[in-house]
């Protein structure tokens, strides 16, 4: 569920950056628009910053749980950031142009600053759709975490003498679904069933060690036809 609620909150964010671009080009073509500079560049600096200290609140929170909802939260919040920010950028160069006696300069200058930044913005909602299609259709994560888990089955099946190791990784929402296979031999580690017990009780703990919430699911055989 929560990766589709991730990639709703693309579309929104996708359709917000469109929809600020087409009021911004609109406004550009009918030669920008006429605003009251002095309190309107006070409410957009008060928008940039309370929009701009919950997005690091967020954002920690996101990195902390390992939450991609609260990332996408973040990300929208980012998005407001920057577009308050764009807005008080050109508030306060509008202000400028009118202390020169450029009014025709001023009124453009705010629908040009949204119009850029909603442009550089369409990135991020299509990387937010991205990820949460593939957490909805169970794809296999990103390639960093990939390497991450692979390295810490492999450094545990290499400590106890595995001769092959096999890990599967899939995606549901904010969970990894970790599916191990370890293949044993003669010269491994491994004695009885309470060894079996404590090697998954290792992998378990050094997994647990990464911030990301994982299902894991560990094989240990000595016959290779049920490692694949």
């Amino acid at each position: 569920m929560g990766s589709l609620v991730v990639a709703i909150k693309g579309v929104a964010i996708g359709a917000l950056s469109l929809f600020a671009l087409s009021g911004a080009v609109l406004d550009l073509i009918a030669g920008g628009r006429e605003v009251a500079v002095g309190s309107a560049a006070l409410y957009a600096g008060l928008a940039t910053v309370g929009c701009g200290a919950m997005t690091l609140v967020l954002r920690r929170s996101g990195r902390r749980k390992g939450s991609d909802l609260l990332r996408a939260e973040s990300a929208q919040w980012s998005l407001d950031t920057a577009l308050s920010a764009a807005v008080l950028v050109g508030f306060l160069g509008a202000m400028l142009a009118q202390s020169r006696g450029r009014d025709d300069v001023a009124a453009l200058i705010d629908p040009l600053m949204v119009a850029i930044l909603s442009t550089a913005f369409l990135a991020l909602p299509v990387r937010l759709i991205r990820q949460g299609l593939r957490g909805t259709l169970a794809a296999a994560p990103e390639t960093d975490v990939q390497a991450t888990l692979q390295a810490v089955v492999s450094r545990i099946a290499d400590n106890h003498g595995f001769v092959r190791t096999s890990c599967r990784i899939a995606v549901f929402g904010d969970r990894y679904d970790v599916t191990v296979g370890l293949l044993a031999d003669a010269g491994t580690d491994l004695h009885d069933l309470a060894g079996a017990d404590r090697v998954r009780a290792e992998l378990q703990a050094a997994l647990d060690e990464l911030p990301y919430d994982l299902l894991l699911s560990v094989t240990i055989t000595s016959d290779e036809r049920w490692l694949d």
